[in-house]
């Protein structure tokens, strides 16, 4: 069963964010973030979608085809163009002035988050050698302080951490090729991690999309 409502949040939340979040609870929306707004909602919130606009299928996969409406809320062309999540139709929202809603049905699952999950979880525990970039990053999320800033530029680093990061907090993930000071950098070589792990997500949501 397809959610009739889904929000669509993309970077022009982040000042309002607090906003948001109560906004969309009070509704009881399920919202879907691209990759610049991870940790709106933690992980495992029930209002959290996943990360999109990082595969070609992320959208379908989320049910934006099947909503009778996609709320967009701050969202930027340049990092998410129009044509990937407009399946359905869409009303724009100016995350300073969000409208007043009723209360929403309870939030169905989505394909995305749970086909991207069966992939990823079992590899954050995975022993191989080397290591999956998953199991990396789960290490390194499980060792972040608060208010840590990880980042990682545009390419295969940051899809990763785009896709997997267990993030908890807004603002503790950066993609971006100017990285701010003091951010913990991931940087990997070819013989790191491995990258096979990328081919079993691409079966998933289809050819990465970001950044291209």
């Amino acid at each position: 069963m397809a959610n009739p409502v889904v929000v669509l949040a993309g970077p022009g939340v982040i000042p309002h964010a607090g906003a948001v979040r109560r906004w969309a609870e009070a509704a009881n929306l399920p919202v879907a973030n691209t990759w610049s707004v991870k940790g709106l909602f933690r992980w495992d919130s029930p209002h959290h979608m996943g990360t999109v606009g990082l595969q070609a299928r992320d959208f379908e996969l989320a049910g934006f085809g099947e909503a009778d409406r996609i709320i967009a809320v701050g969202v930027d062309e340049r990092e998410t163009p129009r044509e990937l999540w407009a399946l359905s139709a869409v009303t724009e929202v100016d995350p300073a002035d969000l409208p007043a809603l009723g209360s929403h049905p309870p939030i169905e699952p989505n394909s995305l988050y749970a086909s991207l999950a069966a992939v990823i979880q079992p590899l954050y525990t995975s022993q191989k050698t080397p290591p999956s970039p998953a199991q990396v990053l789960y290490d390194l999320g499980g060792d972040r302080r608060t208010g840590q800033v990880i980042a990682a530029r545009p390419g295969p680093t940051g899809f990763w951490l785009g896709r997997a990061f267990p993030t908890t907090e807004l603002g503790s993930v950066v993609i971006a090729d100017d990285v701010p000071a003091g951010a913990t950098v991931i940087e990997w070589g070819s013989d790191d991690v491995d990258w096979s792990d990328t081919d079993r997500l691409v079966e998933v949501a289809g050819p990465i999309v970001a950044w291209t």
